[in-house]
């Protein structure tokens, strides 16, 4: 466990506050303070896991309170893949009902940003703030809609911490022909809230989790939670990354609910646009890792105008099984969903 002083803050009331940082295991106290706030008691069990340390060979977690006269009176998390500092995932900010608008909130994200670049951080991600979140304070800080954010509101927004917003998209996913494939872990959140909410080409993103059009990824924190369970149902989950351990795409399975279905997996796959040419590689682990016996037959779907998606599943060759006219409303367009599928050979 490590605690310890970071920084002071004179509040507008003349007040000073003490920012420290904790890096997990975090003391019992500390972890009762988290599990009191709205994001992290949402996910009890998950974030548990966070705060005892038991992700840290994984994820790089990062907590921070605000003390008055020894007393807690705000938080803020954020974390970082172990392998890759570049890019954060963070979590809520909350102040006690009691201490609001006398600048916690901002002092303790302003710290936190402030580490983050220290450490080599580029851009910081924030997920699906409520109509009660301090929009106002990220907005003053540079935070910015990002991605499929841009089209729903709340949403993902994002702040760069050093160049502007484009030029980061450009160089942080320039295409490396250096990929390895490996298997996700819990250190990919933030990974996971980039890649998906990137404003990518293809109508279909994720449809077994309902990503489909301008649809905003996760919940506090929650579907890539959920997305992690799936994975104990005998799933498996891949990531494609560059030699600088930057995520640029995945490819998983995930299980259909009825048990007259058990023998059949549902695959899905993402990719920035940069790495199409490496996304049959990635199938192809996929495909050779369900090799056990237990699956028969798999399925993808696609929108039929997203065509390199469907020419990358007949390359690794599924084939159209059935097209489901008009299924998709996007905005005013009606578009039809395809449905491929692979036979595995026993």
């Amino acid at each position: 466990m490590s605690e310890e002083v970071v920084r002071s803050r004179i509040l507008r009331n003349g007040e000073e506050l003490t920012v420290k940082i904790a890096t997990p295991p975090l003391s019992g106290n500390l972890i009762k303070v988290f599990l009191r706030t709205p994001e992290l008691s949402a996910t009890k069990s998950e974030s548990r896991m966070r705060l005892f340390g038991a992700v840290r060979d994984q994820s790089s977690d990062y907590f921070f309170v605000g003390e008055l006269d020894g007393e807690v009176v705000g938080t803020l998390w954020y974390c970082t893949p172990s392998t890759c500092k570049e890019i954060a995932y963070m979590g809520e900010a909350f102040t006690d009902k009691k201490r609001r608008r006398k600048g916690v909130a901002t002092s303790l994200l302003e710290v936190a940003i402030d580490l983050f670049r220290e450490n080599g951080g580029r851009a910081v991600y924030i997920t699906n703030l409520c109509p009660n979140a301090p929009h106002r304070i990220y907005r003053k800080l540079g935070f910015q809609a990002y991605g499929y954010g841009l089209m729903t509101y709340g949403g993902i927004i994002r702040l760069t911490v050093n160049e502007r917003s484009e030029d980061f998209d450009r160089a942080y996913y320039e295409h490396d022909s250096d990929t390895s494939v490996r298997k996700v872990n819990w250190g990919d959140l933030p990974h996971f809230v980039a890649l998906l909410n990137y404003p990518h080409p293809w109508i279909v993103r994720a449809y077994n989790f309902g990503l489909i059009g301008p649809g905003v990824f996760d919940g506090l924190g929650r579907s890539f939670m959920n997305f992690i369970k799936t994975l104990k149902e005998g799933n498996i989950c891949l990531v494609l990354e560059d030699s600088r351990k930057r995520m640029v795409g995945t490819a998983y399975t995930s299980s259909l609910h009825a048990r007259s279905q058990s023998h059949v997996k549902a695959v899905d796959f993402l990719v920035h646009p940069n790495y199409l040419s490496e996304v049959a590689e990635l199938l192809k682990a996929l495909v050779e890792k369900l090799g056990d016996g237990k699956a028969e037959k798999l399925q993808a779907y696609a929108a039929a105008t997203d065509r390199s998606r469907t020419e990358i599943l007949r390359l690794c060759g599924f084939k159209r099984e059935a097209t489901l006219p008009d299924q998709l409303r996007i905005g005013s367009k009606k578009i039809d969903l395809e449905i491929y599928s692979s036979i595995l050979e026993g």
